[in-house]
This record gives C-alpha cells, structure tokens and sequence, in this order.
C-alpha cells in the first residue's frame, strides 16, 4: 500500500458488530489515501475478525497486550500511524463518504494549517437519547447559523483559543472526527489529552491542536456523533471520581498547552467559564437520564461536589433554572441578548 496521507486513529472494545459497520462505512471515502489504525482493548482480539472481514490493506489492526483505557488505546493508534494527518475516530461516529475529500481540498487551498475541520451532526438513535438532549429522534445538523452553509474561515493559532472560548463554534459541533490534525500538531500536544478523564477531552483537544498552527473551518457537515444511551458518559456512578474532578483537570490541561501565549492571562477566566458552562450542559445531560428517585438522589450529590470547585460555582444556579424551569431560563436568555 503507497504511503497514507490520512490516518483514522480508533480504539476499540468488545463491539466486533459496530466495528464491522464503521469500517465498511470508512471504505466509503470518496478520497482514497488513508489508512485506518485500530487499536483493540480487548485483549481476546474480538475485533480481529471484524477488521479481517472487509479484507482491505488499508485497515491495519493492533491487539493491545492489555486493557490500556479509552485515551491510551487512541494515543497508542496515532503511534502505530504513518498518515502525514490524524483523524481521531470512535468505533461507532461515521465520517461521512466526502469528508476527507472536503478536507484535503481545505488543505490545498489554504496550506500550513494545524487542523483541517467542519460540523458534526447528532444522530440520536431513540427517545431516552433525546430525552437527555433535548432534542427529536434522528439527525440534529449543527450547521454554524452565523455564516452560509460552505463559508470557509481561517483562525490563526495566537488566536484560536479566544475564537473556541468566546464561542465563535457554539453553535455547531465540533466534532474531533470531523476534523484533520497534522501529524507535528498530534505529536506536539501528544494525542488525545490524557489528564485523568474522558470527560471534556474533545473540547481539551480541539482547542490544544487549533493553537497550535491554526485552523482551517468549513460550514459543512462532515459526520456526526451517534448518541443511543449506552455512550460512556452516562455510566456517570462508575466515573464519578472524574466527573467531580474534570473541570480542574481541563484547566490543568490547558494551562499546560497554552500559558505559553501571549493571551493566556486573558484566557484564564475563559477557561473557567467555558468549564461552567460544559459542565452544565453535560449535567443537563446526565440528569435527564437518571431514570429513579434513588439515582437522581444519588446524582445530586455529585453535581454538589463537582460544583465545590469554585471556579465554576457560579454556573450551579444556572443548572437549576435550566433544569427546573426551563422556559424561564430560555426568557432570561433572550432579555439577556436584548
């Protein structure tokens, strides 16, 4: 096989029949130079036979010696890699058939970028999912309403971080799979963000990789994010030591990648308010799940000790009213931009 110019980063555990779907929908790239890296968890080799069945020499598989965890596993991918660009990649998230082609056409076009990207949808697969989310059945498209649909934007690295934090991409979904990331860029921030937790680590991601050398966005949707309730966020009892302690962490992480820039002590409190704010969308989330009076008791408790943190304090109420009295929270919202 010629040398890649992509590589799909992924790591696997124990979902051969999702594995399978994923790698014959990846096949489908309209643009033929990549390969796909899986780095298996199982240390039973479930997935083997997935990755033997669709008999491409594009597919390369690697059976971990033992569980690493989620974040291991994928840096372990990127290492076992040849692409000149990183595409990090779940098991289950399609990247639809025209991104890579979208993507390296963004490339050409604008050379000596870090990470080359676009929207994500939300394919949310049953009523429980979007419960939680608030949202219908089916695909939610995160479209940026602020610019026409196909409007490339180019934000150099100094000034990445304030774009992300400000909310420039607050109304899309910045997927990590929808995005390229050149291969100096993974190197330099060394991976997937591996502070202690999977929670926030998309967001730690994306905003570590764009300061670097800067970011190349179009307004198009290039996969999307599967959400049928049984996502690893949700088993929130067995994380509860990360759940409480990711906001922190993500700021650790952060401090680490960028206090560097000239902005950083302008960024600080951005870092913090971002923080707030995820963590109330993902207690939303979370909240909406806990289905008995024993687990949203039980939940309570841990949203009190997350919120201990006093950097993100503030942005308990906010949960409340969000939570509680939904309809006030959206008037507050809009007398708020008025």
């Amino acid at each position: 096989m010629e040398q890649p110019l992509i590589s799909f980063c992924m790591s696997t555990y124990k979902r051969p029949d999702l594995l399978t779907a994923q790698l014959k929908g990846l096949l489908r790239q309209t643009y033929p130079h990549f390969e796909i890296v899986i780095s298996d968890n199982d240390t039973d080799r479930s997935g083997q036979a997935a990755a033997a069945a669709v008999a491409d020499p594009r597919v390369r598989y690697f059976s971990n010696e033992t569980n690493l965890g989620m974040v291991a596993s994928f840096n372990a991918s990127v290492q076992r890699s040849k692409g000149a660009f990183i595409v990090m990649i779940t098991d289950d998230d399609p990247a639809y058939p025209h991104m890579l082609e979208d993507l390296v056409t963004l490339m050409n076009d604008h050379p000596g970028f870090g990470v080359y990207g676009g929207c994500g949808d939300w394919l949310i697969e049953n009523e429980f999912a979007a419960q939680t989310l608030a949202l219908p059945v089916g695909v939610t498209s995160h479209l940026l309403g602020t610019m026409e649909e196909n409007t490339v934007r180019t934000i150099p690295g100094k000034d990445f971080a304030n774009a992300y934090l400000d909310g420039f991409f607050s109304g899309t979904f910045l997927l990590w799979s929808c995005l390229m990331v050149e291969r100096s860029v993974m190197l330099q921030i060394k991976g997937m963000p591996d502070y202690g937790s999977e929670l926030l680590t998309d967001h730690a991601f994306v905003i570590a990789a764009g300061s670097r050398q800067g970011m190349v966005f179009i307004n198009k949707t290039m996969g999307g994010q599967v959400v049928h309730g049984n996502n690893f966020g949700y088993d929130i009892f067995r994380l509860e030591q990360k759940y409480i302690h990711t906001p922190q962490w993500f700021y650790n992480y952060l401090e680490g990648q960028l206090n560097g820039l000239e902005s950083w002590e302008n960024l600080k409190p951005k870092i913090w308010n971002f923080s707030g704010r995820s963590w109330v969308e993902y207690s939303l989330q979370i909240a909406r799940a806990m289905k008995t009076p024993a687990q949203k008791k039980a939940f309570k408790k841990l949203l009190n000790k997350g919120f201990f943190n006093k950097n993100i304090r503030k942005w308990k109420y906010k949960f409340y009213i969000k939570y509680r009295y939904p309809g006030l929270f959206k008037l507050l919202l809009s007398l708020k931009k008025h």
